[in-house]
C-alpha cells in the first residue's frame, strides 16, 4: 500500500512523489518532505508499531545435557540394550543412519 500517493513538493521544477510502502495503512502518520533547502530528498514520517512482550533471554536458550554429571555407566547399559542391526535395518542413507542414532542417544540422555 502506498500511503502517500500525490506529489508532496516541488524541487528545481521537478515534482517528487513520496512513497511509504506498508501493509498497514495506519502505521504511518505525519508524512512531510523535504527539510529546509537541502539538495537531498528526504521523507519524514512517524511510524507506529507494537512490539511483542519481551521474553527472558535465558528461557530462549536450548537445553543442553550436563555431561560432567552424566551417569556414563547407565548410559552405556542403555546403549547396550539395542540390537543395532535392527535399529538401522530401515536406514537407506547416511543421514537416516545419523538421525536414527541421534534419536536413540537423545532418548537415553533424557533419563
Amino acid at each position: 500500500m502506498q500511503t502517500v500517493t500525490v506529489p508532496r513538493t516541488m524541487t528545481m521544477n521537478r515534482s517528487i512523489k513520496c512513497e511509504i510502502i506498508s501493509n498497514d495503512a495506519l502505521c504511518c502518520s505525519d508524512v512531510d518532505s523535504p527539510i529546509g533547502t537541502s539538495d537531498h530528498c528526504s521523507v519524514l514520517f512517524e511510524l507506529s508499531v507494537s512490539l511483542p512482550k519481551c521474553v527472558d533471554a535465558v528461557s530462549l536458550l536450548p537445553l543442553r545435557p550436563d555431561f560432567n554429571r552424566a551417569d556414563w555407566g547407565g548410559f552405556n547399559i542403555y546403549l547396550s540394550t539395542f540390537n543395532w542391526n535392527t535399529v538401522f535395518a530401515n536406514c537407506l542413507t547416511v543421514d537416516h543412519f545419523w538421525d536414527t542414532f541421534c534419536d536413540v542417544t537423545a532418548n537415553g540422555m533424557s533419563y
